[in-house]
């Protein structure tokens, strides 16, 4: 769906669209736990749009690097996939200290943070 969204919006649309989704997938994690015990009919669509936003960027992402390396893209593309097992690593690193220190209770919370910084990089690299 996130290649389709780039073929018909354009891929910094789109990426709005993922992050976006991503950010509101977080806002509703973070209300349901301090409603919690929550049944799964209530958790279930904000788990789903949290995994449906974990994919629906990655077509974006590679679309706007294609466009801005031009001859480059091979190379920007895998200079990408490295940083983006950095992404990873650096995010495993943080949700262990967050949940070390804060609690499980700051996951969300401290994601939806990072969701929103990068609404604002995304909006800054326009």
């Amino acid at each position: 769906l996130g290649g389709l969204a780039t073929d018909r919006w354009g891929a910094l649309r789109t990426l709005t669209v993922g992050t976006s989704a991503f950010v509101l997938a977080m806002t509703g994690l973070t209300i349901l736990w301090a409603l919690r015990p929550i049944t799964l009919p209530y958790l279930l669509p904000l788990v789903t749009l949290w995994a449906g936003s974990a994919f629906w960027n990655s077509r974006a992402i590679a679309a706007r690097i294609m466009a801005i390396a031009g001859g480059s893209g091979q190379q920007a593309m895998a200079l990408n996939t490295s940083f983006t097992y950095l992404g990873v690593a650096l995010g495993a690193i943080l949700g262990g200290v967050a949940l070390n220190t804060l609690g499980v209770a700051f996951l969300s919370p401290t994601s939806l943070a990072i969701g929103i910084l990068a609404l604002i990089v995304l909006r800054v690299s326009r």
